[in-house]
């Protein structure tokens, strides 16, 4: 009885595997390219790896995209982000000197 249990869980456990692999194939979160990776279960051409060398695989992918994206984004903001405090700088100036220039003008 024990070896027929044993291959009774095999299957459960495989089945519940390939129905997270189905689930995460479907969800329509992947690129083409993961799908096929999964499907074959193949990263490189002659490398089988598992299912979850797989997945941190694409995670460490998708880390590296996101860490390109956050520079890219940080090199457009910064010189808005300057012209932003040379204008804030401007008017903290203009409002400090205007009143100044205003009463040499009474006194001239």
């Amino acid at each position: 009885m024990e070896g027929k249990e044993i291959v009774i869980q095999s299957a459960f456990s495989l089945l519940s595997v390939l129905f997270v692999c189905q689930q995460i194939v479907f969800s329509g979160e992947l690129t083409p390219g993961e799908k096929r990776r999964i499907e074959s279960g193949a990263i490189d051409t002659f490398e089988t790896i598992t299912l979850d060398d797989m997945l941190v695989r694409i995670t460490e992918y998708y880390d590296i995209e996101l860490e390109n994206a956050i520079k890219k984004i940080t090199t457009y903001i910064e010189p808005a982000l300057a012209v932003f405090m040379a204008v804030v700088v401007l008017f903290i100036a203009l409002a400090v000197f205007l009143p100044w220039w205003n009463m040499y003008k009474l006194f001239r």
